[in-house]
């Protein structure tokens, strides 16, 4: 049996729907039962394989608080009659200093836990005293749970190498990249070309629009960089945007004078996002160095076909430019020259041929991968 526990499975963005995109991997693999520990047992997202028999599914706390959560999980689990080398837990997500707690004692009962790393940051110096004294523990919890934890998931080199610190031999760790469901529309290079040819520039970022996505510093960049206006610059920002982020991504737009930026700060409609992509040149990924978790934007970008914008400073930058699939930006280079570099990378390299090789990247592969770190195939 495959056992994975998501205690923040009520949360918005990538948690949901990594979650259950991994679920339908694990059907295709074998035919044996998933269970499901998380904090909403009936989600739409779970629509797709509501009628199956190979889905149980078990409720958590419905305070759903993370700590609380993992605790309840642990709980639960602990309370399973099953915990032979047969079963094979899967946290996906959970609370730092709950696991550090917890860990030893699922592990007197399973041999098979995996632990994915969240990939959560620890920005310290800008948090107020009692914030900070409880975000040097969780940074001690996380490295604690590095050392320990004898199998491990990372979603990026990255994070990996700032925790991944095994005390115990035989300890294993996987930098497993999200899977990617390729998009029912064609995106056309030819006809984006003829944006360029024509000095239009489309760029979009969409998902939730929030400070460590780094939008105020790519937009900083661009429109100090079209200060000539060689180009007609248009950047759709679609998603809602972070309440404490709101006014200063105003003040930003409002400076903008060689740039022209669209804010649709509403949760957008499938028709509206695929309007978006087809007729933009990139999609934004210039995300700043405090994030380091899963991104579901990276992998729709990689499914729809577009090529990726980001910076040397994002944790994708290394994956983008590695697979060429897109431009990574240094912010410390200036001038118009780097705008002729970025479409001139559009319309020569092969970046459509690298996407159509990532996308079969499917979640069964994902899957796959997950269980080898308990079952290898030899």
């Amino acid at each position: 049996m495959v056992v994975i526990i998501q205690p923040m499975f009520h949360l918005p963005g990538h948690f949901k729907t990594y979650t259950s995109r991994l679920i339908s991997g694990f059907l295709d693999v074998r035919s044996q039962s998933v269970l499901l520990i998380s904090t909403d047992s009936k989600d739409s997202n779970l629509n797709f394989i509501s009628n199956s028999n190979d889905l149980l599914r078990v409720k958590l706390l419905a305070s759903r608080h993370p700590f609380l959560s993992t605790i309840d999980a642990a709980i639960k689990l602990l309370g399973c009659k099953e915990s032979g080398n047969n079963v094979a837990l899967f946290f996906l997500d959970y609370h730092f200093i709950a696991m550090a707690l917890l860990y030893p004692l699922l592990r007197c009962r399973f041999k098979n836990i995996v632990l994915t790393h969240p990939g959560s940051t620890f920005p310290i110096g800008e948090l107020s005293y009692p914030d900070r004294i409880k975000a040097i523990l969780t940074q001690w919890c996380a490295r604690i749970i590095g050392k320990i934890a004898t199998r491990q998931v990372y979603h990026s080199n990255l994070v990996k190498q700032e925790f991944f610190r095994p005390l115990f031999k035989g300890s294993k760790s996987a930098i497993i990249e999200w899977g990617v469901t390729r998009s029912k529309f064609n995106y056309s290079r030819e006809k984006n070309i003829s944006h360029l040819t024509s000095k239009n520039l489309n760029i979009v970022a969409f998902g939730k629009i929030e400070k460590r996505k780094g939008i105020s510093a790519f937009l900083k960049w661009i429109e100090g960089a079209n200060v000539r206006q060689s180009l007609k610059i248009n950047i759709a920002l679609l998603g809602k945007v972070d309440a404490v982020y709101k006014a200063e991504l105003r003040r930003v737009i409002d400076s903008c004078k060689n740039i022209k930026v669209d804010l649709k700060d509403y949760s957008y409609t499938d028709q509206e996002l695929q309007l978006e992509i087809l007729q933009s040149n990139y999609a934004l990924l210039a995300y700043d160095r405090t994030f380091t978790a899963a991104s579901g934007v990276l992998a729709d970008v990689i499914g729809f076909g577009v090529p990726i914008l980001t910076c040397k400073e994002c944790v994708f930058s290394e994956f983008v430019t590695s697979n060429n699939i897109g431009y990574s930006i240094d912010y410390n280079l200036h001038g118009d020259s780097l705008l002729d570099e970025i479409v001139n990378y559009y319309v020569e390299q092969p970046w459509d041929l690298n996407i159509k090789n990532l996308s079969s990247n499917s979640w069964k592969h994902v899957a796959e991968r997950h269980l080898d770190m308990i079952f290898p195939q030899n």
